[in-house]
């Protein structure tokens, strides 16, 4: 189940592909080791989450204070970083998503 959340999390299905690869999978699976799938991948979906942004902060924020970025590849890093923020920030109980604007000055901070 791992594996499967670890695979749905880094690529980009929609929704429909995303149903009948787990359609598919459940029924190609043993009916004993699908017990309980739903709420196991959702417990792992939110593991990756917030893995992820907190991997990713760190990864980073390095690669856009290297300097070594173009202003797009640096927007596009802020952009991504903002959405994985976001993303484990429902799992950390944030009200309210951050915005990019707070990530970029957080980011570009010297602390």
């Amino acid at each position: 189940m791992y594996e499967l959340a670890v695979h749905l999390h880094k690529m980009t299905y929609f929704d429909d592909e995303r149903d009948v690869l787990l359609d598919r999978w459940q029924r190609t699976m043993p009916l004993d080791m699908t017990q309980g799938w739903r709420r196991d991948l959702q417990t792992y979906l939110a593991h990756e989450r917030v893995k992820s942004a907190v991997v990713d902060t760190v990864r980073y924020t390095q690669l856009v204070r290297s300097g070594d970025q173009t202003q797009e590849q640096e927007r596009h890093l802020l952009d991504k970083l903002t959405a994985k923020l976001n993303a484990a920030g429902a799992y950390w109980g944030w009200s309210r998503p951050i915005d990019r604007d707070r990530v970029e000055r957080v980011v570009r901070a010297d602390h």
